[in-house]
């Protein structure tokens, strides 16, 4: 029985022992693995300081003209008379195209001799009520028809100018898709008119950058039919990522005053977000990826201190850290796999 007893014992001893290493924190299992603690552990360090960022993003985006329009006529007709040329500068209103009016113009100067005789007949009648020469009911018909033929004018003079289009805007004319004497439908395309200076700028760049990127920024980009870097700056942002892409739509605004560059040229885009002057910059290899973030261990009074970040611009070898560091603080850089909380720290070597 003193044997079994014995074995029982043993047997409960392996089991708690078994549990208990179960159930360790991750800090906890680690000392265990490394058993006592072996003195200071050998890192190199890193002090912060605060720093320019003026990192570039790059992105893909195509030129497009600040105005552009077809030419459609709102109504069908014979069209009377087509801008003849092609490729030129226009100012705003000039006529790009008229389609047949005869019949309305006929019709407007039937309703305006009716409208004069209405209106001198109105005045006989008022004239002739001051006297009792005619009812208030008679004076109101003269009034009721003189103004109801100019009503019709006006709904005449409405539908003649539909016969016109007018440039909207000052432009270049594009090529002409029909020609003078044809007979065209409403919503027909004639031609086109675009204003090409300036011009804007469309590209996107990843929902990470989006906070990087401010109105009045400057945009340098290349397009392959002009020699050098060109620029431009950031006129607006689209309110809302895309959800499909994850990205976010920027506009820029072009100087084309010297016509070099097309509407619909691809342009490769560099942005040079506002620079930061007092950005915490860390090096990517001192970042621990964590479930719900990121962190770092920094030094305090000899000993690794755990730090959640928040991290904004990343680079190539820095990334921007937003919140949780400031400058001063000792970043541990490397060896950070071999310390844990309170891990007390020999600094083989210290930069920044």
């Amino acid at each position: 029985m003193k044997t079994k007893t014995i074995i029982v014992l043993v047997i409960f001893i392996v089991a708690a022992a078994l549990i208990k290493w179960i159930f360790l924190s991750p800090e906890q299992a680690l000392a265990a693995r490394n058993g006592p603690d072996k003195g200071p552990v050998s890192v190199t360090g890193y002090i912060l300081r605060s720093a320019s960022l003026s990192e570039s993003i790059r992105s893909s985006g195509i030129l497009m003209a600040m105005e552009e329009m077809e030419w459609k006529p709102e109504v069908s007709g014979k069209i009377i008379y087509l801008f003849p040329n092609e490729g030129v500068m226009v100012n705003k209103g000039t006529l790009l195209a008229k389609i047949n009016d005869a019949e309305l113009q006929a019709q407007y100067e039937k309703l305006e001799l009716q409208w004069k005789l209405a209106t001198e007949k109105e005045k006989r009648y008022i004239a002739m009520k001051e006297v009792n020469g005619i009812s208030q009911e008679e004076l109101d018909q003269a009034i009721h028809q003189r103004e109801s033929l100019q009503i019709d004018m006006e709904l005449v003079r409405t539908q003649i100018l539909k016969t016109e289009i007018r440039a909207p805007f000052s432009g270049k004319v594009g090529l002409r898709r029909s020609s003078t004497g044809s007979f065209v439908s409403a919503g027909t395309v004639l031609g086109s008119l675009q204003q090409v200076h300036p011009l804007k700028l469309d590209f996107s760049v990843s929902e990470k950058y989006a906070g990087l990127i401010s109105v009045s920024d400057k945009v340098e980009f290349q397009v392959e039919n002009v020699k050098g870097n060109l620029e431009g700056k950031v006129s607006a942002m689209e309110p809302r990522i895309d959800r499909n892409t994850g990205t976010i739509t920027v506009r820029a605004v072009v100087n084309n005053a010297e016509g070099k560059l097309f509407p619909g040229a691809f342009a490769n885009v560099q942005v040079v977000p506002s620079r930061k002057p007092n950005a915490i910059l860390v090096p990517t290899e001192a970042i621990i990826p964590e479930l719900k973030g990121k962190k770092v261990f920094i030094a305090r009074q000899g000993k690794a201190v755990p730090v959640k970040i928040e991290t904004g611009f990343r680079g190539e070898s820095f990334i921007e850290v937003t919140s949780g560091l400031q400058a001063g603080d000792t970043l541990v850089r490397t060896g950070i796999m071999s310390i844990r909380p309170d891990s007390e720290l020999k600094f083989s070597s210290i930069t920044n």
